[in-house]
């Protein structure tokens, strides 16, 4: 009996087909009962149903028959209260049980799980080097001390003794996996595919693996593959996880009304999955919900959740809300700072700039090195070539793409922390001395800025990738432009605010579209086509005003829009909106997301003018616009955020198509209008007149880059 009792527990331990094994036990104890297979049953109705199970678990006789493989009643009893959240009755409950049962390994596989569900992972790696010592032979306890490394970041350590386990115990698919979990982590996800291959080969059944599997596709930016083994892995077990797992991928596919749902039927598992519930936040703020998304991260925050994930997202939403977020956002920022951050006295050596030490090294921290509009400015950068600094990429997570691989070559040198712990991560920066650390991420998702609250050189700054002050009483300074952050505005940021003598941003030429895309518009007379090619996320009821106001000035005229993550429940609130101006809903026509970029670009063809939004406004879709000879008028707002597309407006010489007001807006609008017929067979100059403006030249960018940060370099030598 105690070699079917240890069989079947290695078996529960491996797999997670409870509700088989369960069947299995009830059969033999309805042939034979014994004190053993009691406790199996009440073991397995903790695993699968564990709110369900204390009855069962008080019901068991004092102690099984074999004390040393079964779980004892003691552990079972602290089980049921880990699941029901009550940590500190289950914890005294295991210290008994850790002090009678010295021989059996589930009060430490039991105190291990409850202090996982705490994050309390301080000392735990001793904890489990010594269970390790006494029980050389489970491997449930050598799958704990692999999931504390990998929650400990420490990724070598945890494929080490993974491999140390299959060498001494043999083959088991949980490992392979978990070796696999560890090359993701590092940026390895292509390494990881045989590890996992060879994990199915074994068990053809574990979920772990399944949900291990995908989580590499969606590293290997293949979603569709990766939500594919997520619900096999889900015909197995419904797994939170999975769901969650599922959710972000939908989400990377546009599909963010899906993700909703997939995450909502996470919450049915597990509730109290905050990480869930900010995926969930996440998808309803990028489908024009932002109200509802910060409730929900208040909510957790005010539970005391004052997580990194929860405080990003909040500031993230909050960054794009214009005047009425600004103090909240502030709020949150120095609370949070002020209780993880301690700032260091500046301890890195002062450089003095002789000949000798030329140029000045720069490293930009970021988290969208590839296919991401960031990468795209930052390669517009890297390639212009300045003789001045020399600057390096640090990326915080590897993305598999070509554009990655051609900015890292045009840079300096380019490494990724991805992997390293936050402690290992610093080091590896502050060693290569920088003079000036530029953080290009802000609160947006993947940001290593987090890295710079110990400072890794002697001047930080935030530069292109976020819209609003971070707050963050580690970085010095601000890059903006004098547009973008006029005189008198100082008082919106944290950081000293650094304004550049031109537009803030620029392309290389090669982002510039083929003059050939281009085709005017030539039916006479044909009504006038305003458009919009924003996210869902910044059509706010502001923009709808704006829309509402010129629909309603320029007669007979047609709004053409086309968002990623266009929800129905967003198009019946735009169409409604415009109802209430008097404009019908047939001069409001909504276009399908393109399968190319080139097909995206060409639409623009199909419109006159294109319409900003606010309080978020345009910044990419207008230099998209401009580039495509579209005029697009700009609302100037009160905050970063709300001036982006002014500043890119009069970088491309066009200051004139911008306004503060409603009323000067659809003047504006009115006025382009009536030149439309004009304009529509002269698009080329307005492409031709941006393409030779500081939109697109890159090279003088990077020298006015290159003059700020010698500025801030001399700065900070006389300071």
């Amino acid at each position: 009996m105690a070699e079917y009792s240890e069989k079947i527990l290695d078996f529960v331990e491996s797999t997670e087909r409870y509700s088989l094994i369960r069947l299995a036990i009830e059969r033999r104890l309805a042939i034979r009962g014994t004190t053993d297979l009691e406790y199996l049953r009440a073991y397995l109705c903790i695993l699968s149903n564990p709110h369900s199970s204390r009855e069962i678990v008080d019901n068991l006789n004092e102690s099984p028959d074999h004390p040393n493989i079964i779980p004892s009643k003691l552990t079972l009893r602290a089980e049921c209260s880990i699941a029901r959240g009550e940590y500190t009755h289950a914890e005294s409950l295991l210290d008994l049980a850790l002090n009678d049962e010295a021989q059996n390994w589930h009060p430490y596989s039991s105190y291990t799980k409850l202090r996982f569900s705490q994050n309390r992972l301080d000392g735990l790696d001793d904890f489990l080097d010594k269970a390790a010592q006494i029980f050389p032979k489970s491997k449930q306890i050598s799958l704990l001390r692999i999931d504390l490394l990998i929650r400990l970041r420490r990724y070598d350590d945890a494929i080490g003794i993974g491999l140390d386990v299959i060498r001494a115990l043999g083959d088991e698919s949980r490992i392979y996996s978990a070796i696999a979990c560890c090359l993701i982590a590092q940026g390895k996800a292509d390494e990881s595919i045989d590890y996992l291959v060879y994990a199915l080969s074994l068990d053809a059944e574990d979920t772990y693996c399944y949900s291990t599997f995908g989580d590499a596709l969606a590293s290997l930016h293949n979603p569709i593959e990766a939500i594919r083994l997520y619900e096999k892995g889900l015909t197995l077990k419904k797994w939170s996880i999975l769901y969650n797992s599922i959710g972000l991928q939908l989400g990377i596919l546009q599909r963010h009304d899906l993700a909703i749902r997939a995450f909502s039927q996470g919450l049915e598992i597990d509730k109290n999955n905050n990480d869930i519930w900010i995926n969930i936040a996440s998808s309803l703020s990028v489908c024009g919900e932002p109200e509802a998304a910060i409730s929900i991260l208040e909510t957790i925050y005010s539970r005391g959740n004052e997580s990194w994930p929860v405080f990003c997202q909040i500031q993230f939403i909050l960054s794009s809300q214009g005047e009425s977020a600004l103090a909240k956002s502030s709020r949150y920022g120095h609370q949070y700072w002020s209780k993880t951050c301690k700032v260091n006295s500046i301890s890195t050596s002062k450089r003095i700039l002789t000949a000798r030490c030329k140029p000045l090294r720069i490293g930009f921290l970021s988290a969208d090195i590839g296919d991401h509009v960031v990468g795209r400015f930052i390669m517009s950068i890297l390639s212009g070539n300045s003789q001045s600094i020399s600057v390096d990429i640090v990326s915080t997570q590897r993305r598999f793409e070509e554009s990655s691989l051609r900015i890292s070559r045009t840079a300096t040198q380019a490494f990724s922390t991805q992997g390293l712990s936050a402690k290992d991560a610093r080091a590896l920066i502050k060693a290569k001395g920088y003079d000036i650390i530029v953080d290009t991420s802000g609160y947006t998702k993947g940001t290593g800025i987090g890295l710079l609250s110990d400072r890794c050189a002697p001047i930080q700054c935030h530069y292109i990738g976020y819209h609003a002050s971070t707050y963050a009483p580690f970085i010095d300074y601000f890059i903006t432009d004098q547009v973008l952050a006029p005189e008198g505005s100082d008082i919106l940021f944290a950081e000293s605010v650094y304004r550049l003598k031109r537009t803030w941003l620029a392309l290389s030429a090669e982002y510039l579209p083929n003059i050939e895309l281009i085709q005017p518009r030539t039916q006479v007379n044909q009504s006038i086509t305003f458009g919009s090619f924003c996210q869902a996320s910044k059509i706010s009821d502001l923009t709808l005003e704006i829309w509402s106001r010129v629909l309603a000035r320029v007669p007979h005229s047609s709004l053409l829009i086309k968002s990623i993550n266009l929800t129905e429940t967003l198009k019946e609130r735009i169409i409604a909106t415009l109802k209430r101006s008097q404009v019908i809903a047939s001069r409001v026509q909504f276009i399908a997301v393109t399968d190319s970029y080139a097909e995206h670009m060409q639409l623009y063809n199909k419109i006159d003018i294109a319409l900003d939004t606010a309080p978020w406004s345009s910044a990419t879709t207008c230099f998209e616009a401009l580039s495509m000879g579209v005029p697009l008028v700009a609302f100037t707002g009160n905050t970063l955020s709300a001036r982006m597309s002014t500043s890119v407006v009069n970088g491309g010489g066009l200051a004139s198509h911008a306004a503060s007001n409603l009323e000067d807006y659809a003047r504006i609008c009115l006025s382009l209008s009536k030149e439309i017929q004009e304009r529509r067979i002269t698009k080329e100059s307005i492409r031709n007149q941006v393409a030779a403006s500081e939109l697109y030249d890159n090279s003088d960018l990077l020298n006015h880059l290159s003059v700020a940060f010698f500025d801030m370099h001399a700065r900070y030598l006389h300071s």
